[in-house]
């Protein structure tokens, strides 16, 4: 309804305001609102940065033939080098057609390492080659993700509302998934807020909902996600996988070790004339 000088035009009609005692803030990684919130209430004063990621994903349908409805996949190493952490997923879903993907962590070292080109080489693995032969590629994106883990979530609350989601950093890196716990922390929020209410115990910041979240199963993924990137960057790549295994498998995320990521050098780039860009 307005020009291009932002004067309104004669359809104009102007928008409404609404206003709530509690808003719940779900945007996604990086969320605009929810980085203003952040430095604004100091809620990161007592997390470690938060970790980013890169995912490219692709939809083709395939021959039925080589199609198991059904399927998941997770791919590490192959194209990533062992000083870039990353890796593929592949999703049987109905219709004959696979969600494929590479996720590529955004503090690889060579700066001339391109996740994109990353993706497409990834494609040419003779397993990913022969699965994709004489398919068609439906539709593509990608998208950022944030994958710090626990212990990079900022406070959740703040006056007026809470974060949740993406916004706040809930992804499982190790599972790459996101979605139920968007949706497991939306849940908790509304009840803690109704809570609040029933109970008459309402106030400009609901102080119980971290508490609600740390009794719900949310914290046990992320405590297995939490191992899983400690193995990945402190040893051997090839003993990194067992050893995550090992552990999620056998131990079901009651060996609990963290760490603090403060000290590290999140810039860790080498000069670019010793490091060569890779021909797809």
């Amino acid at each position: 309804g307005l020009d291009k000088d932002g004067r309104p035009k004669d359809g104009y009609e102007m928008g409404y305001e609404l206003r709530a005692k509690q808003t719940i803030f779900s945007e996604g990684c990086r969320g605009n609102m929810g980085k203003q919130l952040i430095k604004k209430y100091s809620l990161d004063e007592n997390s470690d940065p938060q970790h980013y990621g890169i995912g490219f994903k692709e939809v083709w349908s395939i021959d039925p033939e080589k199609h198991s409805e059904g399927l998941v996949m997770h791919t590490a190493g192959f194209p990533l080098d062992n000083n870039t952490e990353g890796g593929g997923f592949i999703y049987h879903a109905p219709n004959h057609q696979v969600f494929i993907g590479l996720i590529v962590s955004l503090d690889y070292a060579n700066p001339n390492l391109s996740p994109f080109e990353e993706f497409q080489r990834w494609k040419t693995h003779s397993e990913l080659k022969e699965l994709l032969k004489d398919g068609e590629r439906i539709s593509y994106g990608a998208r950022a993700l944030n994958k710090g883990g626990i212990q990079s979530i900022p406070q959740l609350t703040f006056p007026g509302g809470v974060m949740i989601g993406c916004d706040a950093g809930f992804m499982n890196g190790a599972k790459i998934k996101g979605t139920h716990t968007a949706m497991k922390t939306g849940i908790i929020a509304a009840e803690t807020y109704i809570q609040s209410i029933e109970n008459e115990t309402r106030s400009d910041e609901i102080d119980t909902f971290e508490d609600h979240l740390k009794q719900s199963w949310y914290l046990m993924s992320y405590i297995e996600l939490e191992i899983f990137h400690l193995s990945r960057k402190s040893l051997v790549y090839c003993w990194v996988l067992f050893l995550s295994g090992l552990i999620r498998i056998y131990f079901l995320g009651n060996f609990l070790l963290l760490y603090q990521q403060r000290a590290r050098i999140m810039l860790n780039y080498h000069p670019s004339i010793k490091l060569q860009k890779r021909i797809i």
